[in-house]
């Protein structure tokens, strides 16, 4: 095919951006004949779920019909949702497992996400499923299986009117086996080379749609959150034991009392974890345990250096694995 001349993303309008990569989405399921497994993260009430699901009714003509079935909270309905589509020969079927991982032992999540990604990109290949997973960070999701993760949806939002949306793609270094984030390159069905160097807008859907997404999703949410009061509750009375933490429990764990955890050569704004006293004492994986060291250690050593800073004291510099080195 003679491409059309290139186009810069800032010379198009962010919705008409969003128009091109959906697009794209779907020639890639039903012409280029694979499957798209993508993780939509940001905080809470960015509008990540509502996007994702909202998006998945433009690429799939089936999923308006099934949304109750395909908008799923747990493993098992997951595994549902999976099984009707093969049982249909839904070909392209979406599927959003949405509040991935909350509220949940973090080594059961870690088994569920794996089992997930694993049946959805092997079982699944065939039926070429469209399937995310929102969750609060990818990072929580086993690096293996991060592998066979196709897109990275980066949501954030300063109005009610609309959400940005930043896209990776995941590319693999096979030989080193290391993961890179790369701006998603794609041809227009007009011929033109596009790369998506900035945002996609997103505008907010219709009251319809949003009626049913909250009446659909709030059993599930409040579910959810009593699950969490519930679970908190036990943690304080110690009816639950370290094994049974969520991902958030183990590092609010961390947070509460971080010299437990510390490794040698660990000081107050520059605090050093160590990866096996909380693989041991949680009895998580060493790559969960690894992740946890991680972004904890970036939650105390960035609320400590501020509290210095207040003190009039110079903070010590972040440790290489702060700075992403």
């Amino acid at each position: 095919m003679l491409l059309k001349t290139d186009i810069e993303p800032e010379q198009v309008d962010p919705c008409e951006l969003a128009q091109y990569y959906l697009t794209s989405i779907y020639q890639q399921v039903r012409r280029l004949k694979y499957n798209y497994i993508g993780s939509a993260v940001g905080r809470p009430r960015a509008g990540k779920s509502v996007d994702v699901t909202f998006s998945l009714t433009m690429l799939d003509p089936t999923f308006w019909e099934c949304f109750e079935d395909r908008v799923v909270y747990n493993a098992q309905d997951y595994m549902r949702a999976n099984i009707k589509l093969m049982k249909q020969r839904i070909i392209g079927g979406g599927i959003n497992w949405d509040e991935a991982g909350v509220g949940i032992p973090a080594r059961l999540w870690y088994e569920q996400s794996n089992r997930a990604i694993n049946f959805t990109s092997q079982v699944m290949g065939v039926f070429r499923p469209i399937t995310f997973f929102t969750t609060q960070d990818l990072t929580f999701i086993d690096s293996q299986q991060r592998k066979l993760i196709n897109a990275l949806w980066e949501v954030t939002r300063s109005t009610n009117d609309y959400s940005i949306v930043k896209v990776f793609e995941l590319q693999i270094d096979r030989k080193r086996g290391k993961i890179y984030y790369k701006y998603p390159n794609f041809i227009t069905k007009d011929g033109i080379h596009m790369k998506l160097s900035r945002g996609i807008k997103l505008m907010r859907p219709c009251k319809e749609f949003m009626k049913r997404y909250e009446d659909h999703s709030k059993p599930f949410k409040e579910m959810i959150m009593n699950q969490m009061a519930q679970r908190t509750d036990d943690i304080e009375a110690g009816r639950m034991g370290k094994r049974e933490y969520s991902v958030n429990e183990i590092m609010q764990a961390i947070i509460d009392n971080p010299t437990i955890y510390e490794a040698a050569k660990s000081e107050v704004g520059r605090r050093i974890l160590s990866t096996d006293l909380i693989k041991h004492d949680f009895q998580i994986q060493t790559s969960l345990a690894n992740v946890i060291k991680l972004r904890t250690e970036q939650s105390i050593n960035r609320k400590e250096r501020t509290e210095l800073e207040k003190q009039g004291v110079v903070p010590p510099a972040p440790t290489p694995e702060e700075m992403g080195e």
